[in-house]
């Protein structure tokens, strides 16, 4: 897989040194003849010869075209360097360096995000970073919304993931797609689409007559000069006196047009991507809806080409001269708000849609990246009410550890309390966030990393990364009492979804005594919640803990060997308590002992 990546960015690489030889040869021959355009020109003028003019000005002509020709060349170049991006993030995907990738998600974290923070769903270093491929900030946002589970839906479920395998089966479209989002984003273009909610929809009866009535009369006056009917000082009486009713509406004017031309700013970028939505065919229900919003008759391709048209009229404002002659003579911004007027009418309703669909592709082709640097497999999630189902776990690994490193492990989490003791760095707290972040994958509707993988739907909790505030008194034993009493007031809910709580080294911020004490009596309480309790803990005294029925806990662990005098791990869990400790072998690797 990563040999064909590297191979697509060669060939990248290759096309991008060709357009940068012909861009810079272009370059000089333009120059060329602009100056011999000039030279003739001035020449034909001092010399009056008709032969060098005319030579002069179509020379000028293939200046003009040269312009155009080298901007498509410079487009071209954007174009390959975005791709050459776009492969380079899957090349780092692979080779486990996708933490230099730009996008994480530290954005959409929250101060209250613990399971976020926890178990590395997004900032630096997490899930959100390593399969990103949005570029346009409604995308980015559908992403981060997914990997909340903020809109999970159990009846929606089934078809997200139909939806997430057909992307990850158009490897090309996902590439070409991402690199067109990434080439809006380097260019600076992103459509502002809250101004347009908020603006005035509809041009004034009054600039609607005064749109025909300005230019009528300009007509008429100058009719009636060119028949000597009336001197020409009538044209320029009329010309400035329609150019002074613009200025005094120019702010009404602007107040119309100005948040459509914002909006369709992108409109070229945009208007891309569209186009590669309309001409690829998907089968998947959630991926033809957005198909037709795009090229259905009100959909996203008409609408936007009609608004490219309409912003690059609007652009001869930008031309003081032109635009005032226009202006007094046709009222043209009264025009440019008739079509604004006119295309909000037909397609503002659908504006939303258009973009909301961008960022439905964009978090699923982000989805489907870990189908496409991972082996991934389908996960069976069920939706049984008020009581978890067992977790089966086949060959199931972490998303974020390298293929070449990680360790897959083959486990049944029942519902009651699961212990997992071991000695330091075997892979206890690992593991824990191993299951955590594959019941995301699931619940997304993305592959799960392993062979087979089902479990129920459960509200996930974490007690995992907890840390001290010194500026709000609250001290690490403290803040882990807090995300316990969390999961204790959902269980007190009693909500119909069943609980699963990820508790890692459960109390260690005090002292054994009252670690065991309390956390006794914190788990036999969430034992009672019909889900799921996961605990690692270096206490084996926790071992013999039975729930609130009087069953004992289910039992795994992490052990060390050692070979040729070194410590080593295998990261593979075990059923029944640990028997080993390898505190003092650590203390001696690192010097301290």
């Amino acid at each position: 897989m990563k040999i064909r990546y590297e191979s697509e960015l060669n060939k990248t690489n290759e096309v991008i040194s060709r357009l940068n030889k012909k861009y810079q040869t272009v370059s000089i021959i333009r120059l060329a003849v602009f100056v011999l355009a000039a030279l003739l020109i001035i020449m034909g003028i001092s010399g009056s010869s008709l032969f060098m003019k005319m030579s002069g000005i179509l020379l000028v002509i293939l200046f003009v075209w040269m312009v155009k020709y080298h901007a498509g060349i410079n487009n071209m170049i954007e174009l390959n360097d975005a791709r050459k991006t776009v492969l380079e993030g899957y090349v780092k995907r692979m080779d486990g360096s996708w933490n230099e990738l730009k996008e994480d998600g530290s954005e959409f974290i929250r101060e209250d995000d613990t399971v976020i923070k926890d178990i590395d769903l997004m900032g630096k270093n997490s899930l959100y970073q390593m399969i990103c491929t949005a570029h346009t900030d409604i995308g980015r946002e559908k992403l981060a919304q997914a990997i909340r589970l903020e809109n999970f839906d159990e009846k929606s479920l089934s078809e997200r993931r139909k939806a997430i395998l057909e992307i990850a089966g158009k490897e090309s479209f996902a590439i070409d797609f991402e690199t067109l989002s990434l080439k809006a984003e380097k260019t600076g273009k992103r459509s502002n689409r809250s101004g347009v909610m908020d603006c005035d929809k509809k041009i004034s009866w009054g600039m609607n007559f005064l749109r025909f009535l300005i230019p009528a009369i300009n007509l008429i006056f100058i009719i009636l000069t060119v028949l000597d009917i009336t001197p020409y000082i009538y044209i320029v009486i009329s010309f400035f006196a329609s150019l002074f009713i613009m200025w005094l509406t120019k702010s009404a004017t602007d107040k119309l047009i100005m948040p459509y031309y914002i909006f369709g700013y992108a409109a070229d970028e945009y208007l891309e991507m569209f186009k590669c939505i309309a001409s690829e065919n998907f089968e998947s229900r959630i991926l033809s809806e957005i198909h037709d919003t795009v090229s259905g008759e009100n959909g996203a391709l008409k609408a936007m080409s009609r608004l490219k048209v309409i912003n690059q009229a609007f652009n001869i404002s930008y031309n003081p001269i032109i635009h005032q002659i226009l202006s007094g003579f046709t009222a043209w911004d009264y025009h440019i708000a008739y079509a604004v007027s006119k295309w909000n009418s037909k397609y503002g309703i659908y504006s939303s849609k258009y973009f909301e669909g961008i960022g439905k592709i964009e978090e699923f082709i982000s989805l489907s990246v870990i189908e496409r640097v991972r082996n991934t497999t389908s996960a069976d999630i069920s939706f049984k009410k008020e009581k978890a189902q067992d977790i089966v776990c086949e060959n199931l690994y972490h998303p974020l550890i390298d293929m070449d490193k990680v360790i897959a492990n083959t486990v049944t989490i029942t519902p009651g309390v699961t212990i997992i003791t071991g000695s330091n760095m075997s892979g206890k707290t690992t593991f824990l966030r191993t299951v955590a972040i594959n019941l995301v994958l699931a619940y997304m509707g993305a592959g799960v990393c392993a062979d087979k993988f089902s479990a129920g739907y459960m509200r996930i909790f974490t007690s995992m990364r907890v840390t001290d505030d010194v500026a709000g008194g609250v001290s690490t034993f403290y803040a882990e009492i807090l995300r316990i009493k969390n999961m204790i007031d959902y269980m007190n809910n009693k909500s119909s979804v069943p609980m699963i709580c990820f508790i890692d080294e459960i109390f260690k911020g005090t002292n054994s005594a009252d670690r065991l004490v309390g956390a006794t009596k914190v788990i036999k309480r969430l034992s009672e919640s019909g889900g799921i309790t996961m605990v690692s803990t270096h206490d084996f005294e926790l071992c013999d803990i039975t729930d609130s029925a009087g069953n004992q806990a289910d039992n795994y662990h992490f052990e060390e060997y050692y070979e040729d005098g070194k410590l080593k791990f295998d990261y593979k869990i075990k059923q029944s308590r640990c028997t080993t400790r390898n505190a003092m072998e650590i203390l001696k690797m690192a010097g301290l002992y």
